[in-house]
């Protein structure tokens, strides 16, 4: 089973969202890209340590003043 959930509730004036996403399962036969030399592997490391860094900031974040704007022209479009 693949696909989105989510669940939208109004609190106190201000908007909280979850989410949760399934990778859909595709069988054994997944083709892989390995990292052949070391200049890959360190670009893959890099990019793992941008993607950590965000992953943080992102959990610190009280409140998301884009997603919340956004929905807020949604809902007041109705």
């Amino acid at each position: 089973m693949s696909g989105w959930k989510s669940k939208k509730m109004m609190s106190n004036d201000r908007f909280q969202i979850s989410y949760s996403w399934t990778q859909p399962y595709t069988g054994f036969n997944i083709p892989l890209r390995v990292a052949r030399d070391d200049k890959h592997q360190q670009s893959i490391k890099e990019e793992l340590a941008v993607l950590t860094a965000v992953d943080r900031i992102v959990d610190c974040m009280e409140s998301y003043p884009e997603a919340e704007r956004l929905l807020g022209k949604i809902f007041s479009s109705k």
